[in-house]
C-alpha cells in the first residue's frame, strides 16, 4: 500500500495517485473548491483553512503512520512544509518507508517570495528540518532536474532520488488542432502568488492595445493569489477577460479553442519550484510563453519540447528598476504574439509539439513507468 499525503486534494494529486497505480491512496483534508473559496473568504474561513491544513491534516498524517500495516509507503508532499520531517519522525519509529515529494522546496521558496529572510531564525529552523528529512527518508521525488540541483546542494541528498513531473491526465482535454477563429487568445490560468512575475503580463497587454481594440488578440485570464490584483486592474481593458480561478473541470472546458499559454516564474523562484499548470497547458494542446529564468526547469521544457518561446526575465544591464525589466520583458511578450498574429502556422506547429510532449513524455504511461523504477528502489 501506498499513501499520498499533501493536505488539498486536487487533480495533482490524482494525477500522482494515477501514476503509482492503483495500491494509491490519497490522504488529504481540504477539497481544492474549498480552499479556492476559503482563501478567498474572510477572517474565520481563512483561520479554518490554516488550522485543517497546519494542524489537523497533520495529525491525520500521523495517526495513518501509527496504524498503518507494515511495508505501507507514504509519500509526503511538502504541504505543509513540515508534514515530511513529521512523516520520517514518526515513519521511522513504525519502520515505514518514507518518500520526500519536493512540490515546493523550504525554506527556499519562502526566502524566494521575500516571507522570511534567508539568514533568519525561522529559515535556518526549515532548513534543518528538510536536511533532516533529505538525510533520513527513503527517497526524494522532484518536478525537474534544476530543483534537484538545488536541493541537494544545499541541503543533501536523499537515499533514493527520481525526477518524476506531475503532469496533467492528457486523457481529459480536448486538444482540437484546428484554429477555433482567427482571433489569436492568449490565456494565463491559476495562482498567481509571489513566485510569479506579473508586472510583465501587464506591461504586455498595455503595448498590444491597438490589436486587442482591432479584435485581433484577447487575453483570458483566470486568477488568484497574492498578485492577481494586477491583472484583474486590467478588468476594464477592450479585448480583456478577468476571472476567478476555475475548479479544474470547468477550466478544461474553458480553454478549448485557445492557442496560447502564459506560464510565469520570478527569477527568484527559479530553483525552487516549477509551476505545475505547465504540463496542464500542453495536455490542452496551447503553445507556451515562458517568462523565466533561462536556467529553471520550466524554461527547460519550453526549449527541449519545442512547445513555445522563453522570455528571460532575469535582470539586464540596462534594468535600472522592477518597473524598467516589467517594462522590457513586456514589450518582448508582445513583439512574440504580434509575430504570431502574422504566422498562424508559428502558433498550430507549438500547439501541435505541445500536445505530442503531454502524450509522450509527460504522458500517463511514461510517468507510471518512473514511479514504477523509483519505487523498486525502496522495496
Amino acid at each position: 500500500m501506498i499513501v499520498i499525503s499533501t493536505s488539498v486534494h486536487t487533480d495533482l494529486t490524482d494525477s500522482i495517485a494515477a501514476g503509482i497505480g492503483p495500491d494509491a491512496e490519497i490522504l488529504s483534508s481540504i477539497s481544492e473548491e474549498n480552499y479556492r473559496r476559503w482563501s478567498a473568504g474572510g477572517f474565520f474561513t481563512r483561520l479554518l483553512l490554516r488550522l485543517i491544513g497546519w494542524f489537523g491534516h497533520p495529525l491525520r498524517l500521523v495517526v495513518r503512520l501509527l496504524l498503518s500495516p507494515p511495508g505501507t509507503i507514504f509519500v509526503v508532499t511538502t504541504n505543509p512544509f513540515f508534514a515530511p520531517a513529521l512523516a520520517v519522525r514518526f515513519g521511522r519509529w513504525r519502520g515505514r518507508s518514507v518518500v520526500h515529494h519536493v512540490f515546493d522546496l523550504y525554506p527556499d521558496a519562502l526566502e524566494a517570495a521575500g516571507s522570511v529572510p534567508r539568514d533568519g531564525r525561522r529559515s535556518r529552523v526549515i532548513a534543518a528540518l528538510t536536511r533532516y528529512v533529505q538525510r533520513d527518508c527513503a527517497g526524494a521525488v522532484y518536478l525537474g532536474d534544476a530543483l534537484q540541483q538545488h536541493a541537494e546542494q544545499r541541503h543533501g541528498r536523499a537515499a533514493n532520488t527520481a525526477v518524476i513531473e506531475v503532469t496533467a491526465d492528457e486523457s481529459l482535454f480536448d486538444a482540437s488542432d484546428a484554429m477555433a477563429t482567427e482571433q489569436l487568445t492568449v490565456h494565463y490560468g491559476g495562482q498567481l502568488g509571489r513566485m510569479h512575475d506579473a508586472a510583465p503580463l501587464v506591461e504586455a497587454v498595455r503595448r498590444l492595445r491597438p490589436e486587442r481594440e482591432a479584435g485581433r488578440v484577447r487575453f483570458d485570464f483566470r486568477v488568484g493569489g497574492a498578485r492577481a490584483a494586477h491583472l484583474i486592474a486590467l478588468a476594464d481593458e477592450p479585448g480583456v477577460t478577468v476571472g476567478p480561478v476555475l475548479p479544474a473541470p470547468q477550466w478544461r472546458q474553458a480553454i478549448r479553442g485557445m492557442q496560447v499559454g502564459l506560464v510565469s516564474l520570478r527569477p527568484e523562484g527559479a530553483h525552487v519550484c516549477m509551476p505545475s499548470k505547465t504540463y496542464a497547458l500542453l495536455a490542452g494542446g496551447l503553445a507556451l510563453i515562458a517568462v523565466a529564468p533561462a536556467s529553471s526547469d520550466l524554461a527547460g521544457v519550453v526549449r527541449e519540447k519545442g512547445v513555445g518561446w522563453v522570455i528571460e526575465n532575469s535582470p539586464g544591464p540596462g534594468d535600472r528598476s522592477e518597473a524598467d525589466r516589467a517594462a522590457r520583458l513586456g514589450e518582448e511578450i508582445a513583439v512574440v504574439v504580434r509575430r504570431l498574429l502574422q504566422n498562424p502556422a508559428e502558433t498550430q506547429a507549438r500547439r501541435r509539439a505541445a500536445r505530442a510532449a503531454a502524450c509522450g513524455q509527460f504522458g500517463r504511461e511514461v510517468i507510471a513507468g518512473k514511479w514504477q523504477n523509483f519505487l523498486v528502489k525502496l522495496s
